[in-house]
């Protein structure tokens, strides 16, 4: 992941007041949504100086003094778009990944880009566990012998039963 630029000590008045005018009225949820520019991973992005920034950083240091140059800032409402300082806490990448499988946000199962399995195939997979050799399984699946190992022990599609 690319660092962060360290932010501007000082806003400049013209682009606070662009910032301020791209934020929406409260959500429901609290969230307070960037309706400016978002990148294409949804975070709302905005020029200070000609440089870009990602909003929810610029109104988190805003708010609180605090830059939180190298590290992530995380939501809380899971929400790229919302800027709302309240919504937001810095964090490490682990502890930010940690957040994620523990909200089951992460790419996991048939969500993952490079699966190769279904589900169904998973759990036949894992079934067949003692039944027939991981050379046997893995040729039938048409995968690696130590994927099948690690479906049958647990290591991956960890959420089957």
């Amino acid at each position: 992941m690319a660092r962060a630029k360290p932010l501007p000590d000082i806003l400049p008045l013209v682009s606070a007041w662009t910032i301020f005018q791209n934020i929406g009225p409260v959500t429901r949820g609290g969230c307070r949504l960037w309706l400016g520019h978002c990148n294409k991973n949804g975070y709302g992005t905005c020029n200070i100086d000609g440089k870009r920034y990602l909003v929810h950083r610029v109104l988190y240091k805003m708010a609180t003094g605090i830059d939180p140059n190298c590290l992530n800032l995380n939501h809380t409402c899971d929400n790229p778009q919302c800027c709302n300082p309240d919504h937001l806490w810095i964090g490490t990448q682990e502890q930010g990944n940690k957040d994620a499988v523990s909200k089951r946000r992460h790419a996991h199962g048939e969500t993952h880009g490079r699966r190769k399995l279904t589900e169904a195939e998973a759990k036949k997979i894992k079934n067949l566990k003692g039944k027939l050799s991981l050379r046997a399984c893995a040729r039938r699946f048409g995968v690696v012998m130590s994927c099948v190992s690690k479906i049958q022990n647990g290591v991956a599609w960890k959420h089957l039963k």
